[in-house]
């Protein structure tokens, strides 16, 4: 065998994720604010405040039963001082708004919005994926539909959706369905949640439904963009049927999605908001 030559060899260079590195003046000033912050005396100033506070508002629920669970007192130049409870704040009246001051305008806003935030809160959507038919899971459920594909949105460029219908046992009832849309980048924790009604005469010439025309948020499945948001619009599925059905299938084949909609919510959920933000 022949010797090798060295000179065969090269390396190879494999890229790597981008990091941007930490100014020094930054370095410096969160040195100096670790500094400050582990001082005996902001420590002392932090502890004398917790102490007061926890004192206060204990003998507050002392002097009065019917007090809330947060006090807060006006403290000089018109700042107000928190004062923890001892007693439990799991009441009503400290989640959401309806109690105090029962409304609120970033999660819902009144009055007529202006043109850029009606072209703002425009959504469009067209997927491409699989669908499949069966018998409904439950008694009053005559058939069911089910769809999963891929495609793009205005807000999402790379989007999934899942899909479900279902076509009740009485014909007097609206055809009833759910929908999930992902953002295939999991950085943006997106999640659109929809829920579907539609017409019950809202079907093609094989009696599968293509329309549903009340399409509201469902803010249990909604994050990220969409969290506390509202929505209406219309979702349009078209259906090309395949010769192939697998057993317990009904029919199987290619189904497009599209959906026009409306929606609003107070973009303070997208985390990619603040990816300019160097610390």
């Amino acid at each position: 065998m022949g010797r090798r030559s060295p000179r065969a060899r090269r390396p190879g260079l494999e890229p790597v994720e981008r990091r941007d590195l930490l100014s020094l003046p930054t370095v410096m000033m969160a040195a100096h604010y670790n500094g400050m912050v582990n001082s005996p005396r902001v420590r002392a100033m932090l502890a004398d405040a917790g102490t007061t506070a926890a004192s206060r508002a204990s003998s507050t629920s002392t002097a009065s039963n019917a007090s809330p669970a947060m006090a807060a007192s006006s403290g000089a130049g018109g700042r107000g001082r928190f004062a923890p409870s001892s007693t439990s704040i799991a009441v009503p009246e400290n989640q959401g708004y309806q109690l105090n001051p029962g409304y609120n305008l970033v999660l819902q806003p009144t009055g007529t919005a202006t043109p850029a935030e009606v072209k703002r809160q425009i959504f469009k959507a067209a997927f491409r994926g699989t669908y499949v038919i069966t018998p409904g899971s439950y008694s009053s459920q005559q058939s069911q539909v089910f769809i999963r594909g891929a495609g793009t949105s205005t807000s999402m460029l790379h989007t999934d959706i899942q899909m479900r219908i279902a076509v009740a046992a009485d014909p007097t009832l609206q055809t009833t369905g759910a929908a999930g849309i992902f953002d295939r980048n999991l950085n943006s924790n997106t999640v659109l949640g929809l829920n579907l009604a539609g017409p019950r005469t809202s079907v093609d010439s094989r009696g599968r439904p293509n329309q549903f025309t009340t399409v509201t948020l469902d803010v249990n499945a909604s994050a990220g963009t969409y969290d506390e948001g509202f929505s209406q619009g219309v979702v349009d599925v078209t259906y090309y049927p395949s010769r192939k059905r697998g057993p317990g299938i009904i029919e199987q084949g290619t189904a497009v999605v599209r959906i026009q909609a409306q929606i609003y919510s107070a973009l303070v959920g997208f985390i990619l908001r603040n990816a300019s933000i160097n610390p």
